[in-house]
């Protein structure tokens, strides 16, 4: 039972200050806006969920260390002591026609950008 995949992802939700801050940074250019997380887990299961028992609800660093854009999506890269299940950590901005996880793609485009840190509270984020 502890094997079956939850429906939702481990996310470190960005605080409104840090989200209004990073759209003032990098506005969006498309019509899909987020800027909302950066995805820790996807879809853990219950034994996975419970090892982050004791950090939900804390707020964590999140640090940006690059962006990329084109006409499909704006992402940026971050850094953080975080366990992150996604290859490159990041965090999706908007998107054109296209679902955020394109951003797995564009980050491959990445430049550097002056560093900077924004929060975010760890949360478990149920599909509805």
């Amino acid at each position: 039972m502890d094997d079956k995949k939850l429906d939702g992802y481990v996310a470190l939700v960005l605080d409104k200050e840090s989200q209004k801050f990073l759209l003032d940074k990098f506005p969006p250019k498309h019509k899909m806006v987020y800027a909302h997380h950066v995805t820790v887990f996807y879809q853990p299961t219950e034994k996975i969920l419970n090892r982050f028992n004791n950090s939900f609800g804390h707020e964590y660093s999140i640090e940006i260390l690059g962006y990329a854009e084109d006409s499909k999506g704006q992402v940026v890269k971050i850094k953080h002591s975080f366990e992150i299940r996604n290859r490159e950590p990041h965090i999706t901005i908007s998107t054109n026609n296209v679902p955020a996880k394109y951003s797995n793609e564009l980050l491959e485009k990445t430049s550097p950008v002056e560093p900077f840190v924004i929060k975010g509270i760890l949360e478990f984020i149920r599909k509805v």
